[in-house]
């Protein structure tokens, strides 16, 4: 942050000083790439002047304008930056930190805005639409501040001091390896969720082909998932799915965060209790809480590279790929809800003849069908009403 000032301070210097092109820096800089308010109040007079502003001829501007303090404030800070800092010969370079820096910040706020839509997605105030969105609008400002790096002359870019590009491994590592920080009632109703959703496709695994946007991956438990992808092996090769010969096929030696196997997870399932027709909904509330870690995560890492040291100065173009690498993963994210959510996905029981006995459900709530499904269901169903008609 302090060299950044030390830049702003210097660069106004050069202007009040003449030297420093005002045509060239006109759209190029603006006033609110500056931290330091007094250098941006004094930029904003010297490039709104009708001619080249002289230093004796500053007072009366600022006065003009009504922004000279009886303190004699901004002039004063300008008094006292110009003893320390050095002939200013090198605008280009100066103006080409500033907006590197303006780069860093914008990096810095689109993973804060990140978390903080997480935040209220997970209270349940957004439909994980709203949170997509949001991600989708920083993907967008980083863009233009990275079109806006890219639009500076390359002889600007070129006398920018040496700075090291972020390690995007090191930034990485800064990260722990379960970003989300979920609680452990968080983890217990995603895994009760995903434990009913895993029986209603064991009693149904023809349901399976409703659902094809869902990954084990997506799963809170990675015990779960491993039972999903094997019922969905299984199922695809014609096999018959049932509590008997899941275990079996289950890998043992991965286990979820309650210390279960796959095969313990298989074994504890529950098919002839299960709601069939709760696991289209189940499985959208899968995906928009995975869909939530996964933004978290981008807000995270983009922090991360802000605030590491190796960005210290902005580096433009290499913060920028950087940052956009991480907002890239989520359009796959976008792409799966937008197909989970449309209209031609929710579940018809006229086309699944073995889901007769459920049919009453057809009309019923979630809320109510929720009443019949596991103990985890009731209070969890509730909450995600919102977050699912997002």
């Amino acid at each position: 942050m302090e060299h950044f000032r030390a830049a702003e301070r210097a660069l106004v210097s050069a202007l009040v000083l003449g030297n420093a092109d005002r045509l060239e820096l006109s759209g190029r800089l603006r006033e609110s790439d500056f931290t330091d308010p007094a250098a941006a109040v004094l930029f904003r007079v010297a490039m709104d002047a009708e001619r080249p502003i002289a230093a004796a001829d500053l007072p009366a501007a600022l006065q003009r304008q009504g922004l000279l303090r009886r303190d004699g404030y901004p002039l004063s800070e300008l008094l006292d930056w110009l003893p320390r800092l050095p002939v200013p010969v090198h605008p280009e370079a100066w103006a080409t930190l500033i907006v590197a820096g303006t780069v860093g910040r914008q990096v810095n706020a689109a993973g804060v805005r990140l978390l903080q839509a997480v935040d209220i997605g997970r209270e349940g105030t957004w439909p994980v639409g709203k949170v997509l969105a949001m991600a989708s609008a920083q993907r967008a400002s980083l863009a233009s501040g990275f079109h806006r790096w890219e639009d500076l002359p390359a002889k600007w870019r070129d006398t920018m001091p040496c700075l090291p590009v972020p390690d995007s491994a090191a930034a990485e590592r800064s990260v722990p390896e379960h970003v989300a920080e979920v609680s452990e009632a968080e983890l217990a109703r995603g895994a009760g969720r995903e434990r009913v959703l895993l029986a209603g496709l064991v009693a149904a695994p023809q349901l399976l082909g409703r659902i094809p946007w869902l990954r084990d991956e997506d799963f809170t438990d990675p015990a779960c998932g491993s039972v999903f992808e094997a019922v969905r092996r299984v199922h695809e090769r014609g096999g018959a799915v049932d509590v008997v010969t899941l275990p079996a096929l289950c890998d043992g030696s991965q286990r979820g965060w309650s210390g279960q196997s796959p095969s313990e997870v298989a074994r504890a399932l529950r098919p002839d209790a299960a709601v069939p027709t709760t696991v289209p909904f189940l499985s959208r509330m899968v995906l928009g809480d995975a869909l939530l870690r996964g933004v978290e995560r981008a807000g995270r890492e983009l922090v991360a590279l802000a605030e590491a040291p190796a960005s210290a100065g902005g580096v433009g173009s290499g913060l920028m790929t950087a940052a956009q690498t991480r907002l890239e993963v989520l359009r796959p994210f976008a792409t799966r809800w937008e197909e989970a959510t449309r209209p031609s996905r929710m579940i018809d029981l006229t086309r699944h003849p073995g889901l007769e006995r459920t049919r009453a459900l057809e009309r019923s709530t979630p809320l109510e069908r929720s009443a019949t499904s596991d103990r985890f269901m009731t209070a969890d169903l509730r909450s995600g009403l919102n977050r699912d008609a997002g």
